[in-house]
C-alpha cells in the first residue's frame, strides 16, 4: 500500500493506533522500566546520566510515533520496517547501562539503525510525493535530510570512544536531536504533513497510561515487599 504524501485532506478525520504501534510502545516501556530499575538516582551525576538517557529514549519513541501516526499503511512492508526498528531498540536497550561509557557502540549502532529505517520510510513517501506532484515534497525532503544528518552525527560520535571524550560525543547526539525537534516544530503548521489528521494525541495518551501502569505495578510490588518484611519482624 502506498502512503499518502499529502495529509491536508485528512485533517479532522478520526484514526486510531494500530496493534503494531501499541506493541512497539510496550517495548519502549519495557526498556524504560529495565533502565530505571538498574540505574537508581542517588546524586547529581546519576540524575544527569538518567536524564541524558531518557532524552534519547523519548526522542527515539517520539520520532517513530510521528511517522507511524501519519503514514502507517499497515501493510507487510511497514511491518518489516517496524520489525527492524524493534530489533534496533532491543540492541539499544541491551547497551543502555553503558551508554555513557566507552562501551557505547551497541547503543549508537541501534540508534543509527532506527534512524536509517525512518530515513528510508520518509524517502518512500517523498518519492511518492515527487511522482504525484504533491505539495508535500519540501517538508518530506526536510524529514529525510534531518534523519540523514542524525545518522551522520551519531556515526561521527564513534570517533570519540573514550570516557574523557564523552562531552564531544554527547554534543553530537543532542545537537542531532535538537535539530530534528526544531524541524518537526517548524513543520507543525504545514498542512501537507500535519499531525492534525493523525492519532498522535492518542499515541501520547496511551504511552503515558502504559508508563503509569508500569510504575503503579512497581509501587504495589514495593508496598507488598514492605508489608512482608513487617510481618516477618512481628
Amino acid at each position: 500500500m502506498i502512503p499518502d504524501p499529502d495529509l491536508s485532506d485528512e485533517i479532522g478525520e478520526e484514526s486510531s493506533a494500530s496493534w503494531l504501534e501499541l506493541f512497539g510502545d510496550v517495548f519502549y516501556v519495557g526498556w524504560l522500566t529495565t533502565f530505571t530499575h538498574h540505574n537508581h538516582i542517588v546524586d547529581g551525576s546519576t540524575l544527569a546520566n538518567y536524564v541524558g538517557w531518557f532524552v534519547v529514549m523519548w526522542w527515539s519513541w517520539c520520532s517513530s510515533a510521528l511517522y507511524s501516526s501519519r503514514y502507517d499503511t499497515g501493510d507487510v512492508v511497514h511491518h518489516i520496517y517496524k520489525a527492524i526498528e524493534l530489533c534496533a531498540l532491543v540492541g539499544m536497550a541491551g547497551a543502555s547501562n553503558t551508554y555513557s561509557t566507552e562501551n557505547h557502540f551497541g547503543f549508537v549502532l541501534g540508534y543509527i539503525v532506527s534512524k536509517a529505517v525512518l530515513m528510508v520510510e520518509y524517502s518512500v513517501v517523498l518519492a511518492v510525493a515527487i511522482i504525484t506532484g504533491s505539495h508535500g515534497k519540501k517538508p518530506l525532503a526536510a524529514y529525510v535530510a534531518v534523519n540523514m544528518l542524525s545518522i551522520i552525527l551519531w556515526g561521527v560520535s564513534l570517533i570519540f570512544p573514550g570516557d574523557d571524550e564523552r562531552g564531544s560525543r554527547f554534543a553530537l547526539w543532542y545537537v542531532s536531536i535538537l535539530v530534528e525537534l526544531l524541524v518537526n516544530v517548524a513543520m507543525k503548521k504545514n498542512k501537507q504533513v500535519s499531525v492534525a489528521g493523525s492519532h498522535l494525541a492518542e499515541r501520547f495518551g496511551l504511552f503515558t497510561l502504559i508508563i503509569l501502569g508500569e510504575n503503579l505495578m512497581g509501587f504495589i510490588t514495593l508496598v507488598s515487599e514492605a508489608s512482608s518484611d513487617d510481618i516477618k519482624l512481628m
